[in-house]
Formats: structure tokens, C-alpha cells, sequence
């Protein structure tokens, strides 16, 4: 086994002497020579993969530019007869518009005319309306501040009657819980 290895050494050194005496003494044109020698295969099939799919790629490109052109003059004709058709509609349409818009503006008149009709008679109904219900409310302030009096007058007496009576709290909590429930009754 060693002299496998010694044999091995030895190979490789010759292998490495062979390939300085090949290699140039420039290091750049060395390391292209290396370059060559370990990728010189790969470089040239990618070259020519490149090549081919530029010529592909050429070859797609123009069978696209025709058919644009093809296309291009197609579209054309067509936009031009749709350009046509659209016009012929909207000339068609303006006349419409114009008629509705007559017809409208005579409805609008119209319109206008109950409008003024009808502020005139819900101005004179609102303000009838207006005189009863501050009537109403007038009548509803004097009921409720009339209450509100006996209710004070109330408590002041109950007030004064606890004093003189010295009532302990619970039964002051009690009455005026019963004079809140009165309270409440008479408001519903």
C-alpha cells in the first residue's frame, strides 16, 4: 500500500510538472488556460445553446412582428367601422336626450308650480299646528308645576312631621320610597 501512494505522488507530480511546462508564464493568460482546460466543453455547449435560442428567439420575433402587422391593419378596419357605428348612436341618443330633457323641463315647471301650492298651505297648516301645541304644552307645564308644588308641600309636611315625631331612618326610607312610587303612578 505505501508504494501505491508513493506511485500516486509521484503521478501527480509529474501531472503538475507537465502542466507548468504547458501553462504560460503570464498569471491571467495562466488562469484562462486553466479556464479552458476545466470549463472549455460546458463554455462552448452554452455558446452554442445561446446561439440556437437567439436564432429561436429571432425567428419567434419575426413570425410575432407579422403577425402584429396582420393584426394591426385588421384592428384598424375594425375600430373604424365601430368608430362609425358609436357615432351613428350617440347622434341617435343626443336626439333622445333632447327630447326627454324638453319634457322634463316642462314637468319640472310643473313641479315648481304644486311646490309653491303646497308651502303656501303647509305654512298656513303649520302655524295652526304651532298655536296648538304651545297651547297644549302651556296646559301640560301648569299640570306638572302644579304637582310639583303639592309634591314639595307633601314632603316639607312629611318633613316636619318626621322631625316633630323623630322617626328613625328606616321609616324615613320607607315613606319616601312609597311617595316616589305615588310619584311615578301619577306621572303614567
Amino acid at each position: 500500500m505505501a508504494t501505491k501512494s508513493k506511485s500516486s505522488v509521484s503521478s501527480i507530480k509529474g501531472a503538475n510538472q507537465t502542466a507548468e511546462q504547458q501553462l504560460p508564464s503570464d498569471p491571467v493568460e495562466q488562469l484562462s488556460s486553466i479556464r479552458k482546460l476545466l470549463f472549455g466543453e460546458d463554455v462552448a455547449r452554452l455558446e452554442l445553446a445561446l446561439e440556437q435560442q437567439r436564432k429561436y428567439m429571432d425567428t419567434q420575433l419575426k413570425k410575432m412582428e407579422d403577425l402584429i402587422k396582420s393584426t394591426g391593419s385588421q384592428l384598424e378596419s375594425q375600430i373604424k367601422s365601430a368608430v362609425s357605428d358609436i357615432q351613428g348612436s350617440l347622434d341617435s341618443i343626443h336626439t333622445e336626450h333632447s327630447q326627454k330633457e324638453t319634457r322634463l323641463e316642462r314637468k319640472l315647471q310643473d313641479v315648481g308650480k304644486r311646490l309653491t301650492e303646497f308651502k303656501s298651505n303647509t305654512k298656513t297648516d303649520l302655524s295652526e299646528a304651532h298655536k296648538e301645541l304651545d297651547q297644549i304644552s302651556k296646559k301640560i307645564y301648569k299640570s306638572l308645576d302644579k304637582e310639583v308644588k303639592q309634591l314639595t308641600l307633601k314632603i316639607d309636611n312629611t318633613s316636619k312631621e318626621l322631625s316633630s315625631n323623630k322617626a328613625d331612618r328606616k321609616t324615613l326610607a320607607t315613606l319616601l320610597e312609597s311617595m316616589a312610587t305615588n310619584l311615578n303612578q301619577s306621572q303614567a
